[in-house]
């Protein structure tokens, strides 16, 4: 009688435990937002749930990725907010202009940035060139649209492989 009631607290026990740490998974998660966009030569493409390290060596470039429901509103609020919907199809941060030695200088980065983003049925994808001679109203909502993405990307620990030691950044 004892050993049955041991075992039936046990048994209440790991229920009890296992009831109170159960975390919904990401993958559980409705999507209300779909993105592939390039971060930094990096991928994230939630279309077909990966996150691709270009940046983290030979080994393990890709692991399984899904954004939690915060999230995918953070996202959503912030693709609203700057309309990312009315954004040219192609963002150009180049004017000619020489400076005072009648010679141009390039700033830039390796990669151009690239995202495309669905919500409702409504899709479209930006791409800007990485020239950054000049920053264009249009060019400073989409990198904020990016860096709200790439700030989701860096607070999670299993992607930090991909971004550590990222010195141009």
């Amino acid at each position: 009688m004892i050993t049955k009631i041991k075992y039936s607290l046990l048994f209440l026990v790991l229920v009890y435990a296992s009831c109170t740490s159960y975390k919904p998974l990401y993958e559980d998660v409705a999507k209300k937002i779909q993105i592939k966009c390039n971060i930094y030569g990096d991928t994230l493409n939630t279309f077909e749930n990966y996150y691709y390290g270009n940046n983290s060596g030979p080994s393990d470039n890709r692991v399984s990725f899904f954004l939690s429901l915060d999230e995918q509103n953070e996202i959503i609020e912030v693709v609203n907010t700057f309309k990312f919907f009315e954004l040219p199809d192609n963002l150009v941060r180049f004017k000619w202009k020489p400076n005072e030695q009648d010679s141009i200088w390039f700033l830039g980065s390796l990669h151009s940035q690239f995202c495309t983003i669905e919500i409702n049925g409504r899709r479209k994808s930006v791409l800007m060139s990485s020239v950054r001679n000049f920053d264009t109203e249009e060019s400073i909502k989409f990198e904020k649209i990016v860096d709200v993405i790439y700030n989701i990307i860096e607070k999670r620990k299993d992607l930090e492989k991909f971004h550590s030691g990222m010195w141009w950044i």
